[in-house]
């Protein structure tokens, strides 16, 4: 059993360094702490099966890939390679290349509305709205690249229900409407952010209470 652990720990720790992977967002991904995927990287404990699982599903390896000695495996790309994965400055590029496509279009939108429709006022919203359908690119886009990455995704969920409801209220200003107080719409939604933040990295009570049963 002791080599058995061994031969686990091993793996999970080379799959992890491999996948450019930290313990503590693999441990957010899975619900633990660092020290607890510290502790199986080093042999001292195993995680359960369902937990090892859902680690094999994290790195693309089948579950028999745990079982194989380090040393007999043959030799490995990197995983990124493997799944044509980009790197993190190929994948911000990306996000900046659609973010200013987005604003490309508010522009080509504003100077045909100059152009073309000269009477109509608030022309200029077709900057405002370019910013939460922006921040709405970044939400859905940051948790495919940025696996774990929990903060930036609620700074990037957070910013784009502010300026969601902040474009409403403009855009409601221009057609002759006063409806600032939808701004208090924003409370709740952030509140539930801010709760689930603290739930996926692990600020909760009963965290290390399962920590200790699944190890």
């Amino acid at each position: 059993m002791e080599e058995t652990k061994k031969i686990i720990g091993e793996n999970l720790s080379f799959l992890r360094k491999n996948a450019k992977i930290t313990q503590q967002e693999i441990a957010d991904m899975l619900g633990y702490t660092d020290k607890a995927v510290s502790s199986w990287e080093k042999g001292n404990a195993l995680p359960d099966v369902e937990t090892l699982v859902k680690l094999c599903e994290i790195y693309h390896v089948d579950f028999n890939y745990l079982l194989v000695p380090l040393d007999e495996h043959p030799r490995v790309s990197s995983l990124k390679e493997e799944r044509s994965k980009l790197s993190e400055v190929q994948q911000a590029l990306i996000i900046g290349i659609i973010i200013v496509a987005i604003w490309l279009i508010a522009t080509v939108v504003y100077i045909y509305m100059r152009v073309y429709l000269p009477d109509t006022s608030g022309r200029w919203m077709a900057f405002i709205w370019s910013i939460p359908i922006s921040f709405l690119i970044t939400t859905i886009v940051i948790p495919i690249y940025y696996r774990g990455r929990h903060f930036l995704i609620f700074i990037s969920s957070s910013l784009l229900t502010w300026t969601i409801l902040l474009s409403i209220c403009l855009q409601a200003g221009v057609l002759g409407y006063t409806v600032w107080f939808v701004m208090l719409l924003g409370l709740p939604i952030e509140v539930v952010f801010i709760l689930w933040y603290l739930f996926r990295t692990g600020a909760h009570p009963f965290r290390n209470r399962r920590d200790k049963q699944k190890e």
